[in-house]
């Protein structure tokens, strides 16, 4: 490989999807081994891009910028071979009193929540779906989806939180969003608080991070088909065909 490859086209900005079917990448941590203009790079645990479907793999900003300066603290030492494992950054973003479970890495080699203000603010934190139960029957609260997989967990005045689902069943909020919650409210959470699988591409991503408008919920499709049937038929036969509106 050459090492202009490992730089940015011009305009190009790594997202998180797959450039052949468009589908959300998930991040994995894998061994990268290539000889990059005449140098042996191997690095163990690299930070890549995977996407499911197509099994394609693709590396994040940091992770080339990585290459490209072993690359050249090789050839400042007149080195053709370069080995070396990765540590994890396990980061603690200081957001809180209650340790959550998450993995900073996420936060720094997942697309789009890496910025330059509030550090680890996005950073994903991920839950068992059992979390919502106590928002699902609680009357105090109201758990309302914008779309199957996109919702939001509200409690009056007090607090509002998104959520997601991701395509492996996970729950998944944003360090930053639970940090706002009272005491109470985060140690419930961390009772169903769970290790990072990495996989964040869903609704609530692109709704969060995209800017992407989600689908109605399916629900909203029918209600809206029902009208759009009783006005249809109210204006050709003239009378309402529904007891209830």
């Amino acid at each position: 490989m050459d090492l202009k490859e490992f730089f940015p086209k011009s305009g190009h900005i790594q997202r998180l999807y797959c450039d052949k079917c468009n589908g959300h990448l998930d991040l994995v941590f894998d061994d990268f081994s290539e000889t990059v203009s005449g140098v042996e790079i191997s690095i163990n645990g690299l930070p890549m891009l995977h996407c499911p479907k197509c099994n394609e793999k693709y590396l994040p900003d940091d992770s080339r910028f990585a290459v490209i300066h072993l690359h050249e603290q090789a050839t400042k030492r007149s080195s053709d071979i370069v080995k070396v494992t990765r540590n994890k950054t396990n980061q603690d973003f200081g957001f809180g009193s209650v340790p959550f479970i998450y993995d900073s890495d996420d936060y720094k080699y997942i697309p789009g929540l890496k910025r330059p203000w509030d550090e680890g603010f996005l950073t994903p934190v991920f839950f068992n779906r059992e979390v919502l139960l106590k928002y699902d029957s609680s009357p105090t609260y109201r758990l309302s989806f914008a779309s199957t997989t996109y919702g939001e967990i509200r409690r009056g005045d007090d607090f509002s939180m998104p959520f997601g689902l991701n395509g492996n069943g996970k729950i998944v909020m944003w360090l930053g969003d639970i940090a706002r919650l009272p005491e109470a409210e985060q140690y419930y959470l961390r009772s169903e608080n769970i290790e990072s699988d990495h996989s964040i591409g869903s609704e609530f991503y692109d709704g969060q991070i995209e800017c992407v408008f989600t689908d109605l919920p399916k629900e909203d499709d029918l209600f809206k088909a029902r009208s759009e049937f009783l006005e249809a038929c109210f204006t050709k036969f003239g009378s309402k065909i529904a007891h209830l509106d």
